[in-house]
């Protein structure tokens, strides 16, 4: 006889470590005429743990200063965390609301995670130039679309290569990678 019971472990609770929780998606091209759109950047937990971001920030560098804090904030394994500019933006309970989102540049910068001091995740978007020549795409806006760069998930160990992302309409709290 062989009886299969399914047995719900639950998740432990712990600090993040390198490669737990990746940038997934980021908008910062919002059209501040339209009320319904805002800057964010979304961070996904692939751990089979929640995890913890107490003393995490997100910046434009390793350098703290201009860097978001997160504040004590747990996020479920196989969950996003949207984290975003407009207090008025509730996307069922995965958006958290930052006074100091960083002044991302639009066309081409960095978005570097770190917890206590340790880098957990970064990425370089936009232009190439001479040292990062393989740049993560970014949308420009063209009549008035706007689009945010998605991860494919699926593809989330060669996240630093271009070809793992995809510009399509924002998809916060969403793991959607502009499948078609």
């Amino acid at each position: 006889v062989n009886v299969q019971i399914p047995l719900t472990i639950p998740a432990m609770k712990r600090s993040p470590n390198v490669n737990d929780i990746v940038i997934s998606e980021f908008f910062l091209n919002a059209n501040k005429s339209d009320s319904t759109q805002f800057n964010f950047v979304e961070f996904y937990n692939g751990s089979t743990d929640t995890l913890v971001l107490d003393k995490c920030t997100f910046g434009k560098t390793s350098d703290t200063d201009g860097s978001a804090e997160f504040g004590a904030i747990e996020l479920p394994p196989n969950e996003a965390l949207v984290v975003g500019e407009a207090e008025t933006a509730d996307i069922e309970g995965v958006y958290k609301y930052t006074e100091s989102l960083p002044a991302f540049v639009k066309s081409s910068s960095s978005i570097v995670l770190q917890c206590d001091g340790a880098i957990l995740d970064s990425l370089y978007y936009g232009k190439a130039d001479s040292l990062i020549t393989s740049p993560i795409p970014v949308h420009t806006a063209t009549s008035g679309v706007r689009k945010s760069t998605q991860l494919n998930i699926e593809l989330w160990d060669k996240r630093d290569e271009p070809n793992s992302w995809c510009t399509d309409a924002p998809t916060p709290g969403v793991i959607y990678a502009c499948r078609n």
